[in-house]
Formats: C-alpha cells, structure tokens, sequence
C-alpha cells in the first residue's frame, strides 16, 4: 500500500519529525456523530529499533488529524510535539 496516495487521497494524514525518528499517521474513522472520532498510529525509532503502536478501537479519541510535528530537543533527551484539529461536538 503507498501512504502517499492515501495522503493524496485525503485518506491518511502524517508527518514526519525534522530528524526523521519519528512518524505519526492520524485518519477520520467516520464515526462518533458530530464529535468525530479519529485513529492514529505512532512510529519511532528507539535503540536502533522501530517500534509502531497503534491504540486499540476503544482508545479511539477526538484528538484529529495531525497538521504540524514539532522535534525539540531539551538537556540531550528529544521531545516530539504534535499539534492536531479535530471535529468537535455541538454541545
């Protein structure tokens, strides 16, 4: 599968950090009425390993989709800050 057609498509959206140890993918499910609720995936490299995690269905939340990926780093740790929107409900 090629994430950038899903990304073309408006299907998938992601970003990747500045140094590249990090990827974050966030999509709409299409459910949860009119406070949508949105999937996400998490990758990051770690000790020369990549570890993916995905929270199950029930963690799904109305954070949204990711527009911005900030790395910063503070006293030799690295430290990545997404900033997402989402659709939120009417009440």
């Amino acid at each position: 599968m090629n994430i950038e057609l899903l990304k073309k498509e408006g299907i998938v959206d992601f970003m990747i950090s500045s140094d590249k140890n990090m990827k974050i993918y966030t999509w709409d499910t299409k459910m949860g009425g009119t406070m949508h609720l949105f999937g996400i995936i998490y990758q990051f490299k770690s000790n020369g390993k990549t570890i993916t995690y995905m929270p199950d269905y029930e963690d799904y939340n109305p954070l949204g989709i990711i527009s911005s990926l900030y790395t910063v780093a503070i006293n030799n740790k690295t430290f990545y800050l997404p900033v997402l929107y989402g659709i939120n409900s009417t009440s």
